[in-house]
């Protein structure tokens, strides 16, 4: 049988229903149907670990020897006294206030009332009462059915609620006091001294460390799955 769409098979299956009382031979049947998506499994490589690099040092090797040195040249010089900074936490605006809506959904309920599908009234009708055949007259009584109906209690709202500012601290740089220069008189001084020499200077050497990589697997969907509505034949009831 050719599927329908849900629209389509909805839209037949209300213009074909008969009222309660009425009675008559299916034409068309339906049945709902599901073809879940289809999903399938791909593998692919992923980095687990980046490529690196770095240093190793091999430290330089000193020695000590003993010479004469002027200890302070004497006459004037000058020492320059660096700025000098700290720092302050200031109160600051992440995020300012804000108004968001919110919807509140209809309140509904449903509802049965009792309609008259039929008014009855008076036929006639032959019948055989003690072995006579007569014309009737017969009552017919008026028929009912119950209708469902959906009501709304409370309509949508849409209500709005202020979301406060949201505050954070930040630490900015200030400069504490300003750097200048101080004379400083020194006299001549001399003395001997132990010096550091370098016996073999430091060395370094760069290690390489390839990235890693391994197989994943995951699940890709190929084909989306359907629902609707398809026609159905059954013996002695629909063609």
């Amino acid at each position: 049988m050719k599927p329908v769409s849900l629209a389509s098979a909805t839209a037949i299956l209300l213009t074909t229903v008969a009222p309660a009382f009425a009675s008559g031979k299916a034409v068309e049947c339906y049945r709902p149907y599901h073809t879940p998506p289809v999903y399938d499994t791909i593998y692919e490589q992923v980095m687990v670990k980046a490529p690196s690099h770095h240093y190793e040092y091999t430290p330089a090797i000193y020695g000590t020897e003993k010479v004469r040195v002027v200890v302070n040249p004497g006459g004037v010089s000058y020492r320059y006294v660096p700025p000098q900074y700290g720092y302050v936490k200031e109160k600051v605006i992440i995020e300012p206030g804000r108004k968001v809506a919110r919807v509140i959904p209809a309140v509904t309920k449903t509802v049965y009332s009792k309609v008259k599908v039929s008014d009855g009234g008076y036929y006639w009708e032959w019948r055989i009462i003690n072995g006579k055949r007569v014309l009737c007259k017969i009552k017919q009584k008026a028929h009912y059915k119950k209708v469902a109906q959906t009501v709304v209690i409370h309509p949508e709202q849409v209500v709005y609620e202020k979301l406060p500012p949201v505050y954070g601290y930040e630490k900015r740089k200030v400069l504490i006091s300003e750097g200048y220069k101080e004379k400083v008189l020194i006299p001549a001084e001399y003395g001997y001294e132990q010096r550091q020499v370098l016996i073999e200077p430091e060395r370094k050497r760069l290690v390489e460390t390839a990235g890693i990589y391994e197989t994943v697997s995951r699940q890709v969907k190929v084909a989306d799955g359907h629902s609707g509505w398809e026609r159905v034949a059954i013996p002695r009831h629909c063609r």
